[in-house]
């Protein structure tokens, strides 16, 4: 099912950076203030990294807040394209482990695609399949005038 749809279907174009040297308590107050799980890590205006909620917590256990960003990021990032396949980056994504990945349009970052946003996609359109299919049997079962 993946494979009909692309990229630019689930990009979310609202996210937040952190940069490698911001400490994780800043991480941490954005965790804890808004929606997102995961981020991306920049440094000179690249993304370098992803850190997730499991990492800020895994460097809380080991570490202090002033502790940096950097220090505790993943460094594996999976850059995607606009037109890229769902699938393909799906599958990229889980290969690497990650869940997040930024997404570029010549060369410019656009947005994110997380594997949360996916997953959203594949239940709306399975209850929208699900609804289309009960409207029509609902037009069958109706007795013709």
């Amino acid at each position: 099912m993946l494979s009909r749809y692309r990229v630019a279907d689930v990009l979310m174009r609202q996210f937040t950076t952190l940069h490698v040297w911001d400490h994780l308590d800043k991480a941490v107050a954005l965790l804890l203030n808004g929606q997102e799980k995961e981020f991306l890590v920049e440094e000179d205006n690249r993304i370098v990294g992803v850190l997730t909620r499991e990492d800020i917590i895994r460097g809380l256990q080991e570490s202090k807040t002033d502790t940096t960003v950097g220090r505790i990021a993943k460094t594996v990032v999976v850059q995607l394209s606009l037109d890229m396949s769902l699938k393909d980056a799906f599958e990229q994504m889980a290969k690497a482990g990650i869940a997040i990945s930024p997404v570029y349009e010549n060369e410019e970052l656009v947005g994110v695609v997380n594997q949360e946003n996916i997953m959203e996609l594949l239940m709306v359109q399975e209850a929208m399949k699900g609804s289309q299919q009960s409207a029509v049997r609902s037009q069958q079962s109706m007795p013709l005038s």
